[in-house]
């Protein structure tokens, strides 16, 4: 199936969409007991009624990944994130939002997983918000943000020469204190992560701490 849409994507990776998109998607089509599947495939049905031609699935937006190990984030914060893989959202045919991530494999590109429904709604909205929030500053990166420690998945609008200016909205439930569909500060956001970090490790350590002694 054909991908669209102004969003620009490196050639390969788009070709990696078109490639292995589609059998993903038909595994969560056979998901019929949820209700957003229900839909999409009514929808879908009736297009192929009406053999109406579409665009195929359209490309709202495409991140790249940053994420981090707990304690390098309690130290240093967002200034010290590993870039890893991509992440693409899409809106399909029969109008299902889809979460793609994107891994390199060998010498090109692959589709390493999709999640559609909740998250991938959540993304949309929160894309949606930042993409509102005008800024001056024409050089702008949006960014994908992955603590899997923590539960944290997050859009962030990134200002290379204003770091300052930072925006990010979380997607994701989580163990920090930071709530969906609300846009915060870079330092906000740095802020809440090093101390939630910090009190993880601080709590893993002692719980360890307290099964040596018990079995000691």
């Amino acid at each position: 199936m054909r991908v669209s849409g102004t969003v620009k994507i490196p050639t390969k990776i788009k070709r990696a969409l078109e490639r292995d998109l589609d059998s993903h998607l038909e595994a969560h089509l056979q998901s019929d007991h949820l209700k957003y599947i229900q839909a999409a495939k009514k929808r879908r049905a009736k297009l192929d009624a009406r053999k109406v031609q579409t665009d195929g699935h359209r490309i709202l937006g495409f991140f790249r990944i940053y994420t981090s190990d707990m304690a390098t984030l309690a130290r240093q914060g967002l200034d010290k994130l590993q870039a890893r893989g991509w992440v693409v959202l899409v809106q399909t045919e029969s109008e299902l939002m889809a979460k793609i991530e994107i891994q390199q494999h060998n010498k090109g590109f692959r589709v390493a997983r999709v999640a559609t429904g909740a998250l991938a709604e959540e993304m949309n909205f929160s894309l949606q918000k930042l993409l509102a929030r005008q800024s001056r500053q024409k050089a702008q990166e949006l960014r994908f943000l992955a603590v899997p420690a923590m539960h944290i998945l997050a859009l962030w609008k990134h200002l290379p020469t204003r770091p300052e200016r930072d925006l990010l909205s979380v997607v994701s439930l989580n163990f920090s204190d930071l709530k969906q569909r609300r846009i915060y500060s870079r330092a906000a956001v740095d802020r809440l992560l090093r101390r939630h970090a910090t009190d993880l490790i601080l709590h893993w350590y002692e719980r360890s701490q307290k099964e040596k002694t018990a079995f000691s």
